[in-house]
């Protein structure tokens, strides 16, 4: 089973120090960044792919949807799409959603893409390297039973229902 890892580009951006202080650069020095970080952590991930979903497209730079850096693939969604929605979307029209990663620290991301069967993970999965590169990192405060994961989830697929997202 070949492993899916889903980046939240620009929300991963922000939760890793070194990159959010390429926004100082720019825009494109930061999603370059974070290919190149990502690129250098897959190295140690045989047969897994990893996908990083951007808002929008600066449409005064590029003219494309989809493109590669450093070798990662780059989604940019349309420009009234959110990245949170097609991360969401991408999870639930995948044929095994057990074998995708979401990395993300957004609670709406991460309960949509549990929602449908994908692991998550908070962007500090990122800077773990070796041999345990792919155990979950346990965040203290952020600790719930499965039972209350669920009741989340539940509620938060009710009010996208509610709202006829779903």
């Amino acid at each position: 089973m070949k492993k899916i890892f889903i980046l939240d580009g620009y929300n991963v951006i922000y939760r890793i120090p070194e990159l959010t202080a390429k926004l100082k650069e720019s825009l494109a020095e930061a999603r370059s960044g974070l290919a190149m970080h990502v690129a250098g952590w897959k190295r140690s991930r045989i047969n897994a792919e990893i996908i990083i979903v951007f808002d929008g497209r600066d449409v005064d730079f590029m003219d494309y949807s989809r493109t590669k850096i450093g070798g990662i693939d780059c989604v940019f969604t349309r420009a009234k799409e959110a990245a949170d929605d097609r991360i969401i979307r991408m999870v639930k029209n995948s044929e095994e959603p057990s074998s995708v990663t979401v990395i993300s620290h957004d609670n709406r991301v991460r309960n949509g893409s549990r929602a449908h069967g994908a692991r998550v993970e908070y962007p500090t999965f990122l800077q773990k390297t070796g041999k345990n590169a792919d155990k979950p990192v346990i965040h203290a405060d952020k600790v719930f039973s499965a039972m209350k994961n669920r009741r989340v989830t539940d509620y938060y697929e009710e009010y996208l229902e509610g709202k006829g997202v779903l």
